[in-house]
């Protein structure tokens, strides 16, 4: 009887070694690093987004913070120098309306003409309006 060799070309093991393997298996990898270059690429971008929002982030923080620091220290003005102000509008206005009365008593026509003058002026502005 004659040697029997396995067929080449049934034999599964030499497939595998024959090349047809090494195909699969380097596709396999292929895949496998592309798939992890998505990844790294993936995480380097919310990396950097991260980054960026936490930087926007601060800079809106600081300007909320700077902002109520001002609106406080205005706030705390006019509580301390708020009086003293009103105080001196108050005594300006009962100035003014002292020398109104004054010029109405001294030149009482002068005063009716400027008093229509002032009423037709204004009549005037708020149909325009």
């Amino acid at each position: 009887m004659a040697d029997h060799k396995p067929n080449e070309t049934n034999d599964p093991t030499l497939h595998a070694a024959s090349g047809h393997g090494d195909t699969h298996r380097t596709a396999s990898e292929r895949i496998d690093k592309g798939a992890e270059r998505v990844k790294k690429a993936t995480s380097s971008a919310v990396d950097s987004t991260h980054e960026a929002v936490d930087h926007a982030a601060d800079r809106v923080e600081h300007g909320v913070h700077s902002g109520t620091d001002k609106a406080a220290d205005a706030a705390k003005y006019a509580a301390e120098h708020g009086g003293e102000k009103w105080d001196g509008a108050v005594e300006y206005a009962g100035d003014f309306m002292d020398k109104a009365r004054d010029y109405v008593r001294e030149k009482p026509a002068q005063s009716l003409v400027m008093a229509v003058a002032a009423g037709w002026l204004v009549g005037r502005l708020m149909r325009r309006s």
